[in-house]
């Protein structure tokens, strides 16, 4: 593998800014093929759980945890990222807001994001991701 050059510190963090951009926003809108596209070569560990692998695990899982049609907004926040190798790895915290009624949002949880890229001439691979709840 061939990391890409030059590839600043800044740039990445831009890269992983606009991944977790895009992640929440089809999260927000419950659009599991969104989610389920942006983390089909990632193993999605979320809470507790045993980690998903591929397009097709990663999208049944969130089409089931969207059942509820609650409207959500995700804020990230204290993103951290760092080069080691090839790879670029995150950590950020997360809140996840009920808006369904938007005069009174409510935080639903709390938490942090983590995982990694993997940067190739190619271009940026999401290989994991964590949601992790406190």
């Amino acid at each position: 593998m061939q990391l890409l050059d030059p590839f600043t510190p800044p740039e990445v963090r831009c890269l992983i800014e606009n991944f977790l951009a895009a992640y929440t926003d089809a999260v927000d809108a419950q659009d599991a093929q969104a989610a389920a596209t942006l983390l089909s070569a990632a193993a999605l560990h979320f809470k507790g759980d045993p980690p998903l692998h591929g397009e097709e695990d990663i999208g049944a899982f969130y089409a089931s945890a969207f059942l509820d049609p609650s409207r959500t907004h995700h804020l990230i926040t204290n993103l951290r990222t760092s080069l080691v190798g090839v790879d670029a790895e995150y950590t950020a915290i997360y809140q996840r807001w009920s808006v369904a009624d938007p005069t009174n949002p409510v935080c639903e949880a709390i938490g942090r994001y983590a995982g990694r890229f993997t940067l190739t001439a190619a271009g940026p691979t999401w290989v994991e991701h964590r949601v992790i709840t406190t």
